[in-house]
């Protein structure tokens, strides 16, 4: 009876340890699906974007020649792995493609009369709006994905009965190099992955769906454009990972000693019922208490590896330990000023400690925010002196300025140090987002200026205007979008990812403001944003 008692409560610790790990590892699953996932829609999308700058030149100048098709083309294309042709079809048969000799077989084909691709012609016409196609097997082998955009001009009359229907702009890839790379970087060996689109699976780690297999496993959504439903699967088919289990052999070597200490004393019952009844009684305490001591040792461990995956995970050890030495030495060079700094030195570690502060605050920012903290009072929302940031932003981007000749005009008035109700991390991030963009976008030796002045509305309103090349009215209505970035003037190649403004949209609406821009090609850009002044 005593082993039965025993053995039933080891396979019920058992069971309920076994379901908090599975649990766990299906959350670290989870993360890597979501990962896994962000990877494949930025590629994709990245290569569905090429549509975009074929449609702009096609609305633009429908007759160029073949010769330009060609150097477009290739300038649109150039290193994105997998790119299979990118394609003009005016009046919805096919004229342009890129490599004639490959692709030679799709040119004049009549998109709307072709089995394959007539249902998704008429769709995206009658849509106004691009149509993805695939994944599908290639003749050249591998697996495809075929975007093709509609484009647009007034005064066209054509087969769809559309007043003004142009034609397509069609690019064609192939999905394998972007799933084996994305899987490479956050796939596991011992994990198996599926990318599904739609009901059908279409590339993944195997010959079925993991949902078929019987696979454990977790799905994620696919971010794409137009409505397209693509999503991927992470699935562990083995055991689960050894650090999960590690209290497993401790359970069981702890349930036999217990076992055998029980048979041991109701052995000894029988010769000696008195005395050992005080000894079982004993024994049976410190069974429960090694019983509970082990189930805290567990839950404590199970806590503080998943906190440690969490933060690993998102910033940990190799963003907090650089900033942390950065700014260690710049107070230490502002604290020894006999080491005979100059002041433009000075200022220049003092810019280096700003600049770090700043980030290492966005990084604790991040930190809370994953670990599901309330606010803290440095994200609260308060009366702030706006001149003395603005000085500080401007020093910061100042040297970036300097490199390429181009000059600072601030008309603040410093006597008025006009208090707005704002956060301090937020407003820095967002002037430190429009100056930056100030510097990168401008003409070399151009210049900048910075103004502010109250409103009716009780706010404050900056403008940062820039001598750059300035935005056209479709770029003014898409460049707060995400990943938006064009291509203006003499800065063609400038660094990131189309965010910057998109982020400092969202940090001004969380401070009760708003943001704009006013620009016309040739003549610069003038950013502005407002927020509540304080009383």
């Amino acid at each position: 009876m005593v082993f039965v008692s025993v053995l039933g409560v080891l396979l019920f610790v058992d069971r309920v340890q076994m379901d908090r790990a599975i649990a766990l590892d299906d959350e670290r699953l989870r993360i890597l699906a979501e990962e896994f996932a962000i990877q494949v829609s930025s590629e994709v999308v990245q290569r569905l974007e090429l549509t975009r700058g074929l449609g702009a030149v096609a609305q633009a100048d429908p007759d160029f020649a073949a010769d330009r098709f060609d150097d477009l083309a290739s300038s649109l294309g150039r290193d994105l792995p997998g790119l299979i042709s990118l394609q003009l079809a005016p009046g919805g048969v096919v004229r342009h493609v890129t490599e004639p000799d490959r692709n030679s077989a799709v040119i004049g084909l009549d998109l709307f009369s072709s089995a394959n691709d007539s249902a998704a012609a008429r769709a995206a016409v009658f849509g106004r709006r691009m149509v993805i196609q695939g994944p599908f097997p290639l003749t050249q082998g591998g697996t495809g994905v075929v975007g093709r955009r509609p484009i647009f001009r007034s005064g066209v009359t054509n087969v769809t009965g559309s007043s003004d229907f142009w034609g397509f702009a069609t690019v064609v890839f192939s999905i394998d190099a972007i799933i084996e790379a994305a899987a490479s970087e956050f796939i596991p060996e011992d994990a198996l992955f599926s990318l599904v689109a739609g009901s059908s699976v279409d590339v993944d780690g195997g010959s079925t769906s993991l949902s078929s297999r019987g696979v454990r496993h977790v799905s994620v959504s696919v971010a794409l454009p137009e409505g397209a439903v693509w999503r991927v699967e992470v699935g562990r088919s083995g055991a689960l990972p050894s650090e999960l289990l590690f209290w497993r052999p401790w359970l069981w070597a702890l349930g036999l000693m217990s076992t055998l200490l029980a048979g041991w004393a109701t052995a000894r019952i029988f010769s000696f019922q008195s005395k050992l009844r005080t000894q079982v009684d004993m024994a049976t305490r410190e069974l429960s208490s090694a019983l509970r001591r082990a189930h805290e040792a567990q839950e404590s461990a199970t806590s503080a590896n998943s906190a440690k995956s969490e933060l690993l995970r998102r910033v940990s050890h190799e963003f907090r330990t650089p900033l942390n030495a950065i700014l260690g030495y710049s107070e230490v060079l502002l604290d020894h000023t006999e080491s005979g700094l100059s002041e433009k030195q000075v200022r220049w570690i003092a810019n280096i400690e700003s600049s770090g502060r700043h980030l290492l605050s966005l990084v604790n920012q991040l930190l809370k925010f994953t670990r599901g903290e309330h606010s803290s009072d440095e994200d609260t929302i308060g009366p702030l002196l706006i001149v003395p940031i603005v000085s500080e932003c401007i020093d910061l981007i100042r040297p970036d300025a300097e490199a390429r000749a181009i000059h600072i005009e601030v008309a603040l008035d410093e006597s008025n140090e006009l208090p707005v109700m704002a956060n301090i991390t937020s407003l820095r991030q967002v002037l430190l987002n429009l100056f930056s963009n100030a510097v990168k976008y401008n003409r070399e030796g151009g210049l900048i200026r910075v103004n502010a002045q109250t409103t009716s509305l009780g706010r404050l309103r900056v403008t940062v205007e820039d001598t750059g090349h300035g935005l056209s009215s479709d770029d003014q209505r898409l460049v707060f979008e995400p990943f938006s970035r064009f291509t203006r003037g003499e800065s063609p190649d400038v660094e990131g990812f189309g965010l910057g403004l998109f982020i400092t949209q969202d940090l001004v609406r969380l401070m009760g403001g708003e943001v704009g821009v006013t620009s016309q090609l040739g003549q610069g850009s003038m950013f502005w944003f407002e927020v509540p002044l304080a009383e």
